[in-house]
């Protein structure tokens, strides 16, 4: 019941809320009583780094929407995540909380999540006029406003990329996939 007090309540049959409105700061008998009578109505969304995340993202009116399951934690590397109608947020100790939604977030959940090559996001999603990009711990995720979407290593490739300006500098987006395997275990 601890947790439920360190949260923002959402949902409930009550006169008290009505479906999907959030009261926070409830009680620890008030939300143990709540529990009882609201069978799977109650979704938390945790003050602290998630919350902020959700927050940054604009909470319930925001692009992630409405909680759709408790945080659940004991992913890799003592990761959490928690979903929204419109995406996720992750987070870990090495990254913080992030959301991921979108072609990113396919992309992401395509390579394996946070097991992939990719980790834990590490910074929020950017738009910028012609795409998205966002920093996980192995890569960088850009998203085309083509609907394609690309990868830069956060290693030499990405250095120099960022030394050239990224996406806004005078290579663009990223026209391809990053190609390892070659002569000297080089990549391009």
């Amino acid at each position: 019941m601890s947790t439920i007090a360190a949260g923002v309540l959402y949902g409930g049959t009550d006169s008290r809320a009505s479906k999907g409105s959030p009261r926070a700061r409830p009680t620890l008998a008030e939300s143990g009583d709540r529990r009882r009578r609201c069978t799977g109505s109650i979704l938390l969304v945790h003050r602290g780094e998630t919350g902020a995340a959700y927050a940054r993202n604009g909470s319930e009116t925001g692009a992630l929407g409405w909680p759709t399951n408790q945080q659940r934690c004991g992913l890799p590397r003592n990761g959490c995540y928690q979903d929204f109608e419109g995406g996720s947020i992750h987070w870990s100790p090495a990254g913080g909380a992030h959301a991921t939604s979108g072609a990113i977030r396919s992309y992401w959940a395509a390579q394996g999540w946070e097991n992939s090559s990719l980790g834990y996001p590490t910074g929020d999603a950017v738009t910028i006029a012609d795409g998205t990009q966002q920093q996980f711990q192995g890569q960088t995720v850009y998203a085309l406003a083509s609907g394609a979407v690309r990868t830069v290593d956060r290693g030499e490739t990405g250095a120099a990329y960022g030394r050239a300006g990224s996406q806004t500098g005078v290579l663009g987006w990223p026209a391809n996939q990053q190609r390892c395997g070659l002569l000297r275990n080089g990549c391009y």
